[in-house]
């Protein structure tokens, strides 16, 4: 319904009284992004402490004749349309400045109407927030199973019977008596990615072949990257070229232990290592292997400043390494699993995509006065 919510963990920062004064977020006001997601809006909801506001933030603060809900409705689907975007400067980091909020055309119906208007889309927008909310759970339960499927099955393998013994791997724990376990550097050739020079058009001219960067890293198995070099590129060595079956990992960033695997010859930039497995490793296992560390990847990373992870570390990481025809066995096993998981998770991310939309299309037809609600009453 629009409320401001997760301030739980506020930033706080030194005001004077007068300014203490002039941002002090009171019973009523409505907040709205100024720069970034421009034209967020939410609804303030007083607190057990006091609130303000710093500068990439506006607060409208209704006259008497305009409802705090009604506007805050009114305004999201304003910002819905595009409008916002729109009329803002966008030549380096856009601003919606005071001057053009102040200047943004509002449609007014009288107070009753407007509060007419707001508790209808309370009602509504509570409903469809509380399905979204719900569908959510469902994708976040999806993705914990997939993830503890995938790292049971990695360190015990498909058989429920089988003799385990301690890894002597705290983050591995138990494996299966008959597995090896080892430094991923001893069953891989690991090499980091790089980047042709932007200055030499010939490497990008007749983009062709595949140059990932963290960005393209949006499912298990890469297929595609946005930015691509050319043939010369690949051919002259201009960056470094990785054979088919290459897992690549995400070695920098707020992304940092992501993984994927391409099925093709490709490239990648300095932000990802590339670990081609030796015969001894099933590339697949190997990938479902490292996705299932994520928690390991990010504390063996230098997070000083910002999370490193070098070659070096990478090659220290331990792996369980059962039998070849048993990786394979247990790849097969994973790849129908979780495909069937990612299909679900698919299925609900659609949903909520069209629950988001539906939502946008209710507060804009009420708010505009495309569905009368006048003679609406709220069900006992």
């Amino acid at each position: 319904m629009l409320e401001l919510s997760g301030i739980e963990d506020l930033d706080s920062m030194w005001f004077s009284d007068s300014e203490k004064e002039q941002y002090r977020l009171q019973e009523g006001d409505v907040v709205m992004n100024e720069g970034g997601d421009i034209g967020k809006v939410s609804k303030w909801v007083p607190q057990h402490f006091d609130c303000y506001i710093q500068n990439s933030v506006h607060k409208l603060s209704p006259k008497e004749t305009v409802s705090q809900s009604f506007l805050a409705y009114f305004l999201a689907a304003t910002s819905f349309s595009g409008y916002f975007w729109s009329i803002v400067s966008q030549i380096s980091i856009a601003h919606l400045t005071k001057e053009k909020l102040a200047n943004t055309p509002l449609l007014l119906p009288a107070l009753s109407e407007q509060e007419t208007i707001a508790r209808y889309l309370d009602g509504v927008i509570g409903q469809i927030d509380a399905l979204m909310t719900e569908k959510r759970k469902q994708v976040e339960d999806l993705r914990a199973y997939r993830n503890s499927l995938i790292s049971e099955t990695v360190t015990h393998g498909l058989n429920p019977k089988v003799d385990l013994h301690h890894s002597d791997v705290d983050s591995i724990g138990e494996i299966p008596k008959h597995w090896e376990i080892t430094k991923l550097g001893f069953v891989a050739d690991i090499q980091t990615g790089s980047t042709p020079k932007t200055s030499e058009e010939k490497y990008w001219g007749n983009p062709a072949r595949l140059w990932y960067t963290p960005g393209d890293f949006n499912g298990f198995v890469l297929r595609s990257s946005n930015r691509k070099v050319s043939e010369t590129a690949y051919i002259e060595k201009a960056c470094r070229v990785f054979p088919k079956n290459t897992v690549l990992l995400v070695g920098i960033g707020a992304t940092l232990g992501k993984v994927g695997i391409s099925y093709n010859e490709c490239s990648a930039n300095q932000q990802i290592n590339a670990i081609i497995y030796s015969d001894k490793l099933c590339p697949m296992f190997g990938a479902y292997y490292l996705s299932s560390i994520q928690d390991v990847l990010k504390s063996f990373s230098n997070a000083a400043t910002l999370p490193i992870l070098n070659q070096e570390q990478v090659k220290k990481l331990q792996i369980p390494i059962p039998p070849l025809s048993e990786q394979q066995e247990i790849a097969a096993f994973l790849d129908e699993k979780t495909g069937k998981i990612d299909e679900l998770i698919g299925e609900l991310e659609v949903q909520l995509k069209e629950l988001a939309e539906y939502k946008q299309a209710m507060i804009t037809e009420a708010v505009t006065g495309k569905v009368d609600v006048r003679d609406w009453k709220p069900k006992d």
